[in-house]
């Protein structure tokens, strides 16, 4: 998997020291998605590219990559979650497009450190308004995720540790097995022969 460390801020740094100091660790002592990789590089190949709402996750188009200094922050965070706790799909990547562009419109410039109750909730307003259900409830998750991360790393001075998206869950999301699956099935026939 790579070099891994456990992040711990310092109590003698503010908010934007603590978040310099994560974002270089996870630029030099890290290994997640190899040694060498190119962490200045808004593409990882086979990883992320670090794009806007609303343009291609595959897009290599400049105009299209996050803005600063959000960027920074969402490789980091990203590189660090997939060492911690690796998944497939990769849903970090959808609450980092969310809160880049609320923090764009509500402040102008993209920036972690301005991270607040009312930008998450916009956050998951807009996750509900651009995803499907179900990528909007685990958009959810990850936007609730994220604000654990960012208040216990100190980052930001407002605490957003208690915040809980609202995203609901979609309906039969939590059933498994031979029933439920015939479930959905036959949801889908019906949706289709409306």
């Amino acid at each position: 998997m790579g070099n891994l460390f456990h992040f711990s801020s310092r109590a003698d740094l503010d908010g934007a020291k603590n978040l310099e100091s994560f974002i270089s660790r996870c630029r030099n002592d890290l290994t997640v998605f190899r040694a060498d990789l190119d962490f200045d590089s808004w593409l990882w190949p086979k990883a992320a590219n670090f794009t806007k709402l609303g343009s291609g996750s595959r897009s290599t188009t400049v105009e299209d990559r996050m803005g600063a200094p959000f960027i920074n922050f969402a490789k980091a965070y990203f590189r660090y979650q997939q060492g911690h706790n690796p998944t497939g799909t990769r849903n970090e990547t959808k609450a980092l497009k969310i809160l880049e562009r609320v923090l764009s419109e509500t402040h102008g410039v993209p920036d972690i450190l301005n991270l607040d109750v009312n930008a998450l909730d916009q956050a998951a307003v807009l996750a509900q308004e651009y995803f499907q259900p179900g990528a909007a409830y685990q958009c959810g998750r990850e936007l609730e995720r994220l604000a654990h991360f960012v208040s216990e790393s100190k980052f930001i001075s407002n605490n957003c540790w208690t915040w809980r998206h609202p995203v609901p869950r979609p309906e039969g999301a939590d059933r498994t097995g031979r029933k439920a699956r015939e479930a959905r099935d036959q949801s889908f026939l019906h949706q289709m022969q409306c």
